[in-house]
């Protein structure tokens, strides 16, 4: 594609097969269209990412089935709009949210590269890994734990506003040495019946300092 030239999809673009050692993405890929999501997979040999991967005007931008390598790289949920990771691997550059943007980690893992909430967006973990990066919910918004088995490596800041809220059922490992600073809210939720539990679980591997004046919650029904 020539340089500035403009792609409506509606659709499905994808990215398959094997990639070419050296080869990579420099340019700007957004999705802008509320009533289909733009997917991109990786395919088996993966994808090189130097530019910016964005949704944008309501849009979902799907990225799935391989690893995306970024080197100096931006991924981005605008305002109102869903970046999607679906059994992705991304590794390095910078993945964030702005305004009422998501991020979701379903199935999928985030290593190296920081994870920031600048607005009130929320950052949704199912079965997600986001290991070595820091977590940063800065501007009001939510991380929300939904389900599955979830892990953090690196340090957690939620800031005055924020909440993080593991889901009943939900599994959130922090690893050894991880921080935590909390001045906003931190809740697990769930219920318990005898003999049956929907209860969220908050594991730490070894040492986890916690830091900040916010509050711990524990949500839920208990007999």
């Amino acid at each position: 594609m020539a340089d500035g030239a403009v792609i409506e999809n509606a659709g499905t673009m994808a990215l398959e097969g094997s990639w070419i050692p050296g080869e990579s993405l420099h340019g700007v890929v957004e999705a802008d269209k509320a009533a289909a999501a733009l997917t991109i997979y990786a395919g088996t040999g993966g994808m090189v990412n130097t530019g910016t991967l964005r949704a944008v005007d309501g849009g979902t931008l799907e990225l799935r089935d391989g690893t995306f390598t970024n080197s100096g790289a931006l991924m981005e949920a605008q305002d109102g709009s869903t970046v999607f990771f679906s059994s992705a691997t991304a590794t390095g550059g910078t993945v964030q949210a702005e305004g009422t943007g998501q991020i979701f980690v379903y199935g999928s893992e985030i290593d190296g590269a920081p994870v920031t909430l600048w607005g009130p967006g929320q950052l949704l973990l199912y079965n997600g890994s986001i290991l070595g990066g820091a977590v940063g919910n800065l501007g009001g918004g939510a991380v929300q734990v939904l389900g599955g088995d979830n892990r953090l490596s690196g340090p957690l800041t939620n800031a005055v506003g924020g909440q993080v809220v593991v889901s009943g059922g939900a599994t959130l490992t922090m690893a050894d040495g991880a921080v935590i600073e909390n001045a906003g809210t931190m809740a697990l939720e769930g219920s318990w019946i005898p003999g049956e539990s929907l209860l969220a679980r908050l594991e730490v591997e070894g040492d986890l300092t916690l830091r900040g004046g916010g509050v711990m919650e524990l949500r839920g029904t208990y007999p």
